[in-house]
């Protein structure tokens, strides 16, 4: 019986495959693992998609600040220090709204980083669209150099001359 459904997926159309995608959310556990793994790529970036437009809708209507179901920061709440990453759910919700001084307040590290982050996933995609399938390399200087602008913006961020860069 197993066999036979696992034949009735090989054979789908790639027209169809993306369609799998929305049959897909109403199975679970490994009825769902099986089904995206006939449904290629198509299936995943409509998750991925789907996701990201549920997500950015929720953080448009909720303000962070108002509402307690966003997920604090581990990492501030066991050491007392800001992460690179802490005010970056209110600093989303300030840019979703235009308010580029508010964002900048509560991230100034995500709103430098969001140009680079556009620029890289319209490389992606265009890669993809292209045909080539693998994801660009990064030089490991380069990889370096970002690493040292999280690590020193987070301890920047933390210490008396930087306390512009605290989250408020």
């Amino acid at each position: 019986m197993k066999r036979e459904a696992a034949s009735t997926t090989e054979r789908r159309p790639p027209a169809r495959r993306a369609a799998v995608g929305v049959q897909a959310l109403a199975c679970s556990g490994d009825t769902l693992k099986r089904e995206l793994q006939h449904a290629g790529p198509e299936a995943g970036a409509l998750f991925i998609w789907f996701g990201v437009v549920v997500a950015v809708t929720v953080l448009f209507f909720f303000n962070p600040v108002e509402h307690g179901f966003f997920p604090a920061c581990l990492f501030h709440k066991l050491t007392g220090w800001n992460c690179p990453g802490c005010g970056a759910t209110r600093a989303a919700h300030e840019l979703l709204h235009g308010n580029l001084a508010a964002a900048w307040r509560n991230n100034a590290l995500l709103v430098c980083a969001l140009p680079f982050c556009a620029w890289l996933a319209v490389r992606i995609f265009l890669r993809r669209r292209g045909g080539e399938s693998r994801l660009p390399v990064f030089r490991p200087l380069a990889l370096w150099i970002s690493f040292a602008v999280v690590a020193g913006f987070a301890v920047l961020r933390n210490l008396p001359v930087g306390a512009w860069l605290a989250p408020v």
